[in-house]
């Protein structure tokens, strides 16, 4: 029920990633200052590497379709613009925000 409930405030203003501004690797920064980085693989926005950082190991996550909800083995993902909702079963759910764009991008050049 949760996951419904985070999924639905966080739904993308737009069905493709890529339209939103969300390509390439992206950080946020959550409400208890944990740093979330997101990396989208392939053209058609349905897959993500993404860990919590700074000693996270990078996570697979794939997406049914565009616009919903990422899921990994150990953290499910709901992307919505400048937003994410990190989701995971032994952690609280964390709200975060996209860093500034003028910061670095983890050496990969803004999309």
């Amino acid at each position: 029920m949760l996951l419904l409930a985070a999924n639905a405030g966080c739904s993308p203003e737009s069905s493709d990633a890529g339209s939103a501004g969300l390509t390439g690797t992206h950080s946020f920064v959550c409400a208890n200052a944990t740093k979330v980085r997101v990396e989208f693989l392939g053209d058609d926005g349905l897959t993500v590497e993404a860990a919590i950082l700074p000693d996270g190991e990078s996570e697979h996550l794939t997406a049914p379709a565009a616009g919903v909800t990422y899921f990994g083995d150990t953290m499910n993902l709901s992307i919505s613009n400048d937003w994410v909702v990190v989701i995971r079963p032994d952690a609280k759910t964390q709200i975060c925000q996209r860093a500034a764009s003028n910061q670095p991008r983890d050496g990969h050049p803004p999309p």
